[in-house]
């Protein structure tokens, strides 16, 4: 994603997701989606990290910026 192409990344998020289904992995999803204007997108991939993360190190972040994307998606025409 440092590359400057989240769209691309995205691409290569989901196949990583489809081999090894990670919470990091959901994450990094959610992010790239959010920096390529896909905010409405990135909330499944917010939930998708937060159910996964048995650790609890992205769970609390990823709880947040699920909710937050979920009420900005629902005021949005």
């Amino acid at each position: 994603m440092d590359g400057g192409n989240p769209a691309l990344a995205t691409q290569y998020f989901q196949q990583s997701y489809q081999l090894y289904q990670r919470a990091s992995t959901a994450c990094n999803m959610a992010l790239a989606l959010e920096r390529s204007q896909r905010a409405c997108d990135a909330g499944g991939w917010y939930r998708q990290c937060a159910a996964l993360d048995t650790e609890g190190r992205f769970r609390d972040h990823a709880q947040r910026q699920a909710a937050a994307l979920d009420a900005q998606c629902q005021t949005s025409p």
